[in-house]
């Protein structure tokens, strides 16, 4: 598996800087399908152990071995060689500190805690996996568009572009996460039982980072997409964020080590998310107060509803009453992005 998933991030890095995300798509698309199917028929056979997973590995192999590239016939000039290993080695040390630091959380969780506590945090964790998700499907759409964007584009339209993206994206994402927030803890209960309630304090933390880690998704590619400079800014914002995260830990452990976990992730991911987004702010004048302000606002609501329907145990309906309140809210305020949003959709869902 180890082989495997490290052959196709390779090769995905290789079609991404090739502009061959068509056909990353397809093959992505076809072995998502075809490894939950043959998971799915392997566990309905009776076979329960990690044998389970040989077809997800077969099929990045398989993947890895049809992709391998054929010998250039072109030299490549020994300058941008370089520019292009500084690029990759840069985007290389910003990932390891961002993902390292979301992976070493669950590590820091058992060390620090326990692993009724870890299963906790993964269950709150589990439930935030598809807003996370979005943020690597959106880089792969928008880097491309952007970096082509810097070469053939003036800054005003690259500006246009930052501004739209970025306004759909707090509009959509943060309408999600109103609705998601009050009813988290109903839904952890429905979905894992009960015997989970530290994970319904947890999730509460988790929400809110993964949106605005989606969210900042556009000023990160715009950041990136330019310079070599732009990807030296993005290391450095992955390796202070995560740098904060740990001296959080640090300090709170000794205090609450249960309320550490979650604190020190959460400080150290919106510092990773802060930055590039600030950046992106100052370098192209965007104005973007208002929007971020109510979309702060919105989930400080939610979560302060959230928080009030598990200390007085509110029922799922009505916490879902709540949320469906906040949303009306929400698209109300946002109703301009809202209708943009419904007439880019309109030719996809209707043709």
């Amino acid at each position: 598996m180890v082989l495997s998933a490290s052959g196709r991030a390779f090769f995905e890095g290789l079609h991404f800087g090739g502009g061959e995300g068509a056909r990353l798509a397809k093959w992505s698309i076809g072995i998502a399908i075809t490894s939950t199917l043959a998971v799915a028929a392997l566990l309905v056979a009776g076979l329960h152990s990690v044998v389970v997973l040989a077809p997800l590995g077969v099929l990045n192999l398989t993947f890895v071995l049809v992709s391998w590239p054929r010998r250039p016939r072109v030299s490549v000039d020994r300058k941008l060689k370089r520019s292009v290993w500084l690029f990759v080695t840069l985007a290389m040390v910003g990932t390891l500190a961002s993902s390292g630091f979301s992976q070493a959380t669950v590590l820091v969780a058992g060390w620090a805690n326990n692993m009724e506590y870890v299963g906790q945090y993964a269950a709150a964790l589990t439930l935030t996996t598809p807003l996370m998700l979005v943020s690597a499907a959106l880089s792969s759409v928008l880097f491309p568009a952007l970096s082509a964007g810097h070469v053939t584009r003036s800054a005003v339209e690259v500006r246009a572009r930052l501004g739209e993206a970025t306004s759909l994206l707090i509009t959509v994402l943060v309408g999600v996460s109103a609705v998601l927030i009050p009813v988290a803890g109903s839904l952890i209960e429905l979905l894992w039982g009960r015997g989970f309630e530290a994970a319904k304090w947890i999730i509460l933390f988790l929400i809110p980072v993964a949106t605005a880690t989606a969210v900042a998704v556009p000023s990160v590619t715009v950041i990136t997409s330019k310079s070599n400079k732009g990807m030296l800014l993005s290391a450095a914002s992955s390796l202070s964020g995560a740098a904060v995260g740990v001296v959080v830990w640090m300090v709170l452990i000794p205090v609450n080590s249960e309320l550490a976990i979650p604190l020190g992730f959460a400080v150290g991911s919106l510092i990773v998310s802060a930055i590039p987004t600030v950046l992106a702010w100052v370098r192209y004048r965007m104005r973007w107060l208002g929007d971020f302000s109510l979309a702060w606002a919105c989930l400080a609501l939610a979560l302060n509803v959230a928080v009030l329907g598990q200390a007085r145990e509110f029922p799922f309906w009505q916490s879902f009453l709540f949320a469906l309140v906040i949303l009306c809210v929400w698209v109300l305020v946002r109703r301009r992005s809202v209708a943009e949003l419904a007439r880019r959709l309109r030719p996809a869902l209707f043709g």
